[in-house]
């Protein structure tokens, strides 16, 4: 696949919404370089972990999100257009208190050898917790985890989510206190499924991912394949309504957005067994007060709370 990058220059507050921008106008891919990001990391580094500041390419101050467009999709008109209407609608986001900082936007062409060879050079096995460690299959027999650490396998490929977010690291450890051997997890909004395999490897014995964006189940599939749970995990193209009836799950995980997990809460309450957890993340702190407030109102019981950055993840009980 040949690829447009649209890179936006936008402040760290505003780089998230810049991405579900991106991802609604299109986007196959999207990663963020975040100066904010890497502060707090290198002042936080656990299990181990270390950076590289000669592969560091985040700007000096704020944030660059990049999003790739399929090139078979967009003539170079067509993208001059989307680039247009793209500044146009995030010129809206200071209307929802954030700064969208410099906001200057541009694009190139790129292939996609060039963009995996690029990515696949800055990312490298890390660990999550004690227990969990996210590990690229090009470092496969190169890795050396902690004793007992369970890996989880990844090959990102042009699709979301490779558990570097603060949003999924923060998923990963909430699972890790839930599942225990035998327990039913539903998974919404997969993306690379590392979510559904880490419950398969915890010891959960049926996962359902789910997800609408075609590449992210293509590359999920492929993952869990390649970290042999096939026979644990289905992954499924669908919303909800179209992929399940009446199964319900023990544990469902939406690591989605807080306005996206605040509609979505009923219908998740469909598929969750009464004592069940939801394990919900995206969640900026200034948005925490609105999704307890959705929680409690559908007999939620919050169970904890985590924090990384200015995000956090919830684990809730539905009491019924």
């Amino acid at each position: 696949m040949n690829l447009w990058k649209i890179a936006v220059e936008t402040s760290s507050e505003a780089a998230d919404a810049v991405a579900v921008k991106l991802e609604s106008f299109g986007a196959v891919a999207i990663d963020t370089e975040d100066r904010q990001d890497v502060e707090i990391k290198k002042a936080h580094l656990q299990f181990g972990e270390l950076i590289d500041e000669d592969h560091l390419q985040a700007p000096i101050d704020g944030a660059v999100v990049n999003g790739y467009f399929d090139r078979e999709a967009y003539g170079r008109q067509a993208m001059e257009q989307l680039v247009r209407e793209l500044h146009r609608q995030l010129q809206k986001l200071s209307d929802y208190g954030l700064d969208p900082g410099l906001l200057r936007i541009s694009y190139s062409t790129l292939d996609e050898d060039d963009y995996l060879h690029a990515w696949k050079k800055d990312f490298h096995a890390f660990s999550v917790s004690n227990r969990l460690a996210i590990v690229p299959v090009w470092e496969r027999e190169s890795w050396q985890g902690l004793d007992g650490q369970l890996p989880l396998y990844v090959e990102p490929g042009v699709a979301f989510g490779t558990g570097t977010h603060e949003t999924t690291r923060l998923c990963l450890r909430q699972l890790e206190a839930v599942v225990t051997a035998g327990v039913k997890v539903l998974d919404v909004g997969t993306g690379t499924g590392i979510l559904a395999i880490a419950a398969a490897k915890l010891g959960a014995d049926r996962i359902v991912a789910v997800d609408l964006d075609e590449t992210a189940v293509r590359v999920a599939k492929a993952n869990v394949e390649d970290n042999q749970v096939a026979d644990l995990v289905t992954v499924l193209q669908s919303d909800l309504n179209q992929a399940l009836t009446e199964e319900t799950f023990d544990v469902v995980t939406a690591n989605l957005l807080a306005g996206l997990v605040i509609r979505l809460v009923p219908e998740l309450l469909r598929h969750l067994k009464k004592g069940g957890c939801l394990i919900a993340s995206g969640i900026v702190e200034n948005q925490w007060e609105a999704v307890k407030e959705a929680l409690t109102s559908h007999h939620f019981s919050i169970v904890q709370v985590s924090h990384e950055a200015d995000w956090l993840a919830v684990c809730a009980r539905w009491v019924g």
